[in-house]
């Protein structure tokens, strides 16, 4: 897929065409979610960061099992007050 210069957001334009993320903003507007690779969000020390604090948030919410996990929408939305590091992802 071919994205041009998008005017509108200005400089984000530039920024989006450096990670390669045009793609990923055109999927999160047509389809509602898009998955950015972690080496895009940070170093990988990070992804582990926030993979530990993930882990952490579902033990606390949910319990141990993961089976259990499948099915937390309802914890999920409030991740941003679980942890300062979702606060990053923003």
């Amino acid at each position: 897929m071919e994205i041009g210069e998008w005017k509108p957001v200005g400089a984000a334009s530039l920024l989006y065409r450096e990670l390669g993320l045009e793609t990923k903003v055109a999927e999160l507007e047509a389809f509602g979610y898009t998955v950015v690779e972690s080496d895009k969000v940070g170093p990988p020390e990070f992804a582990g960061e926030v993979k530990a604090a993930l882990e952490r948030t579902m033990v606390r919410g949910c319990g141990p099992d993961p089976d259990c996990w499948a099915n937390v929408n309802d914890i999920q939305r409030f991740m941003l007050w679980e942890d300062p590091i979702f606060e990053r992802l923003s």
